[in-house]
């Protein structure tokens, strides 16, 4: 699909060199050739691979699951999250959810080997606190982003979100004139965050020991929403921008980043 004449792809998952799908303006787009041949299917809000199994959520926050490259989603059983705003990701061959009531203080983790079924994992990983985002570094550690009158701050887990480590406050005090977007784990104690400052640009900042301390390692002019960062291993990921601003990729751990375009 298209937003103001140029092309949007709002999420890229794939199982393998076979199997994956591309998330349009106007619908979600499934392979199993290597992208020679795409079929539409239901519009999913969210979508991961975890395995050989693609995981999804729809804009009624219910989750479905079908065999990677395929667009047969079959709803999830009962036990699913109950949360009214979810954020679904995947490390290795397991899912999560960041579930989220009206009151995103109120959140709550869960997990799936299968899609189907969904076991809670801990209570609010922000301590009571308002839970902003989760995502999963490639060795499994994962990082919560949250906020409370004191600023912004990240928790990490190395054991699949059974439990999580101190909080680490982005920058050590409260954001006034900035704000952080995004936290990506690289490893347990490497963390790369997108900070905007209201206005159009965001300033990237790494830390190496778990959130203690942040050095700034880049900036980017973009003004849209991050619709997704991922990286397959320490060195080498993406970033995905919205509403053709394109895809950029990283080869050494989220310093430095080349832009690609995709085919038309």
């Amino acid at each position: 699909g298209k937003a103001s004449g140029r092309p949007c792809v709002s999420a890229v998952a794939f199982a393998d060199d076979l199997h994956g799908y591309v998330r349009g303006a106007n619908g979600m787009y499934a392979t199993s050739d290597g992208g020679r041949t795409w079929h539409s299917g239901r519009l999913m809000q969210q979508l991961v691979i975890a395995g050989n199994r693609a995981i999804a959520t729809d804009d009624h926050a219910a989750t479905f699951v079908a065999p990677a490259g395929s667009t047969r989603w079959v709803r999830a059983s009962a036990n699913q999250a109950n949360g009214t705003d979810l954020q679904l990701f995947a490390s290795g061959p397991t899912a999560y959810l960041l579930s989220r009531g009206r009151n995103e203080t109120t959140a709550s983790l869960l997990r799936s080997s299968d899609g189907r079924s969904w076991q809670p994992v801990s209570g609010n990983p922000c301590l009571g606190d308002e839970a902003d985002a989760i995502s999963a570094a490639p060795d499994g550690t994962l990082a919560i982003t949250c906020q409370n009158g004191q600023g912004v701050f990240v928790r990490t887990s190395a054991n699949g979100g059974r439990t999580f480590g101190p909080p680490a406050y982005v920058f050590g005090s409260k954001l006034t004139s900035t704000y952080v977007t995004f936290v990506q784990p690289i490893t347990r104690s490497v963390l790369v965050a997108r900070v905007g400052n209201r206005k159009p640009g965001n300033t990237y900042y790494r830390s190496t020991n778990g959130g203690e301390t942040w050095t700034v390692i880049g900036t980017d002019n973009a003004t849209e929403t991050l619709f997704e960062w991922r990286m397959f291993d320490p060195r080498n990921g993406f970033r995905l921008q919205p509403y053709g601003a394109g895809l950029l990729l990283t080869h050494d751990g989220g310093r430095t980043w080349s832009k690609r375009g995709f085919v038309q």
